[in-house]
């Protein structure tokens, strides 16, 4: 009986090369389990007057059929009866929530610091001798942006949608002292459902806490001693002037590894 043939072995793919950026990736801090479950319960106590508010005066939705079938100005006799709801905590005013208004709120104040430092650097702009009835503010001045000290994280480091957190968190915080720079927190994501019902939402994801927060002095003082302010090296290398060889990804089909260059 003949040998079956032998199989020809198969040919290497050609290799793959991807381009990586040269600077140094950010890194989120560490903390402890322990610090972990301390924050996570101090912020829980912070945020339960908000959800507590929600729940016993907000008007669940009931979508927008039934808001068709409801004529203009026909108003039943207990709802133009029953008093106003008392109006919501304070602390309300003093947290974004959400990615999306978190990040708002940081792009201004990165904005800020930035159109500050760039009017001290330029001569035209400085400050001149003003005539009698003159002044030198500007005509419309902006309002003043509360400060974010603590930005509650409820994602993974990796996660792509809040990549972006620790470059707006060092931009947003700079000419600060570093007893006042924005802080970084990333919590577990098991958290998310104890800080949702206490906010009385669905789901959260981000939080961000303003430095005059009612109450909020003994979470960003424990947090400043026990979580270390994200480092985003890359800010100095780009400022450096020296030159940074691009990185060069080999990925080899078939394999899961690759090399650098």
């Amino acid at each position: 009986m003949a040998a079956p043939p032998a199989k020809k072995a198969l040919r290497p793919g050609k290799p793959v090369f991807k381009l990586d950026l040269p600077y140094t990736q950010p890194q989120w801090p560490q903390i402890s389990t322990a610090d972990h479950d301390i924050i996570l319960e101090m912020l829980v106590n912070l945020l339960v007057p908000i959800g507590q508010h929600r729940s016993a005066h907000g008007t669940p939705s009931k979508g927008k059929r039934s808001r068709k079938r409801k004529r203009h100005g026909a108003l039943s006799e207990a709802a133009t009866s029953a008093p106003p709801p008392p109006p919501p905590p304070d602390l309300i005013r003093h947290i974004t929530v959400g990615i999306n208004s978190t990040t708002r709120h940081l792009e201004q104040l990165a904005q800020a610091a930035g159109g500050a430092q760039s009017d001290q650097m330029d001569p035209s702009k400085q400050s001149h001798a003003v005539a009698p009835g003159e002044t030198n503010a500007p005509p419309h001045p902006a309002k003043s942006l509360r400060h974010l000290s603590l930005i509650i994280t409820l994602q993974p480091p990796s996660s792509i949608t809040t990549s972006h957190l620790p470059l707006l968190t060092q931009t947003a915080s700079h000419g600060l002292a570093s007893s006042e720079t924005a802080l970084l927190v990333p919590l577990k994501p098991v958290s998310e459902s104890k800080l949702a019902t206490a906010l009385g939402l669905p789901r959260v994801g981000v939080i961000g806490i303003m430095d005059d927060a009612p109450g909020v002095e003994p979470l960003i003082k424990y947090a400043r001693e026990r979580v270390p302010t994200t480092d985003v090296p890359w800010l100095r290398e780009a400022l450096g002037g020296h030159y940074l060889p691009v990185n060069v990804l080999t990925e080899q089909p078939g394999t899961k590894s690759g090399s650098r260059k």
